[in-house]
């Protein structure tokens, strides 16, 4: 079965005729820091990004996957606005399932950032250590994604420095303007927003990933300087 690459770096590498000793020589990196990176075993930074895209001459964001890939799921029922659980049934009444094709992204690419949660402050929604993907959107698309949660960037005072706030997105009295409606504390009205980002993926108290965290940091603490 084939497998999607974590990023595009050796397919780029390979089109400019180069291996991955000259690609490192080109970046001051180590070869199995390439291989590594190519591989998905060392995270794919903006720092990584951007040396590799310019020694390809590619731009930054090139060496990301542009796309997400499908993995089928299989659901079971449905969840009803009272908070029931009703399981999908057919015509004799056993119980049956609907394929869904979902975008399953794990890997780094541009537009897309993962963040951790670290407290309980937001319980029941989350909680210490859960993980939250977002999607960053184009300015002109805020008003799909009302009433969903995303982090709304916030537009301050300083033209220069925006505010970054995870809550749901609402319109507010003001023209223009959106309120906020953060987790945990009251909400924040009629603000200007610069974009928003919307929270595509959760995983849930994942504390048996901290030892794997802390190693591929190593890894790439190790590596960055060889």
């Amino acid at each position: 079965m084939s497998k999607t690459a974590p990023n595009r770096i050796a397919e780029f590498r390979k089109a400019e005729g180069l291996t991955q000793q000259e690609l490192a020589e080109a970046v001051g990196a180590h070869w199995i820091t390439i291989s590594r990176l190519e591989r998905g075993k060392l995270p794919l930074s903006f720092d990584w990004a951007e040396r590799i895209g310019n020694a390809l001459k590619i731009g930054k964001f090139a060496v990301y996957n542009t796309e997400p890939e499908q993995k089928r799921i299989f659901v079971d029922g449905s969840i009803t606005s009272r908070g029931e659980v009703e399981y999908y049934l057919d015509e004799a009444g056993n119980e049956i399932f609907n394929g869904y094709l979902v975008n399953i992204d794990f890997y780094r690419r541009a537009g897309v950032q993962w963040f951790e949660i670290e407290s309980d402050g937001f319980f029941p929604f989350f909680q210490t250590n859960d993980l939250v993907q977002v999607t960053w959107q184009k300015p002109e698309d805020i008003d799909i994604f009302i009433n969903r949660l995303c982090i709304a960037s916030i537009k301050m005072d300083s033209k220069d420095y925006t505010r970054n706030i995870l809550g749901f997105v609402v319109p507010g009295r003001k023209n223009g303007t959106y309120d906020v409606n953060i987790l945990s504390g009251a909400p924040l009205r009629n603000v200007i927003l610069d974009t928003v980002a919307v929270v595509t993926m959760a995983l849930f108290n994942p504390s048996a990933w901290k030892s794997v965290e802390a190693e591929d940091r190593s890894d790439s603490e190790g590596s960055n300087g060889t």
